[in-house]
């Protein structure tokens, strides 16, 4: 998936987060009741739905000035159908982010003809910066990988170091079915990353990390 597929990803989860990142907080994890006057857990969510509802769209045009009306409405309309539920985000975050990347990707391509895709791309392409991509990195990676003390010079680094692991293996997916595949290989890189990071990555962790590392910064390398 190239650049522009993923900085459709990075709007969903930043209003997602930004409009009801306490949803988890508010749901007691044991099914006890929430304290009085307090939105339960589904109500969050059902709170964050319609965030996105009525922000998705501005958003996308907002971020993406290149697109036209009709196609951010068709992509922001893809996605909400598409999204699973929000509920999996708390059970399991990492099957709610593939699931994102699939559904965002779906709605890209359903939207856009390939032409107009490659259109868009090498326009923007034109007007990003390296500092841009690397502000972009910094934004989605903070927000999706918790508990990232370093600086900000330092997580670049650390994203950077990932892109030379994937020009290593070829492309992203080498890079992730070896992470996933090789306990000695995930542990080792982990390793590499700690000292930029501020801490050992747990293998998911590690995973979501490269993902947004290569898409971000080094798309060149993501040949899946």
């Amino acid at each position: 998936m190239r650049w522009f597929g993923f900085v459709l990803l990075g709007l969903v989860v930043l209003l997602a987060s930004a409009c009801g990142g306490g949803a988890s907080e508010e749901g007691a994890p044991d099914g006890r009741a929430s304290e009085e006057g307090a939105p339960d857990g589904g109500a969050a969510i059902d709170l964050v739905r319609d965030a996105l509802e009525a922000q998705l769209e501005a958003a996308l045009l907002r971020d993406l000035p290149l697109l036209e009306e009709e196609e951010a409405r068709c992509i922001s309309d893809a996605i909400l159908a598409a999204m699973p539920a929000f509920e999996t985000a708390l059970e399991d975050p990492n099957f709610f982010a593939e699931q994102m990347l699939a559904g965002v990707q779906a709605a890209q391509e359903r939207c856009l003809a390939p032409g107009r895709i490659a259109e868009l791309e090498e326009a923007e392409a034109l007007v990003r910066t390296p500092e841009a991509t690397e502000a972009a990195f910094l934004l989605v990676v903070r927000r999706v990988v918790g508990g990232l003390d370093a600086g900000d010079q330092e997580l670049v680094g650390a994203g950077y170091l990932v892109c030379g692991l994937a020009e290593e293996a070829g492309s992203l997916d080498t890079l992730l079915a070896r992470l996933a595949a090789t306990p000695e290989t995930s542990a080792k890189a982990a390793a590499d990353l700690a000292p930029s990071l501020g801490r050992i990555l747990g293998a998911e962790e590690l995973i979501t990390f490269s993902t947004i590392a290569v898409v971000t910064l080094c798309p060149e390398f993501d040949e899946g």
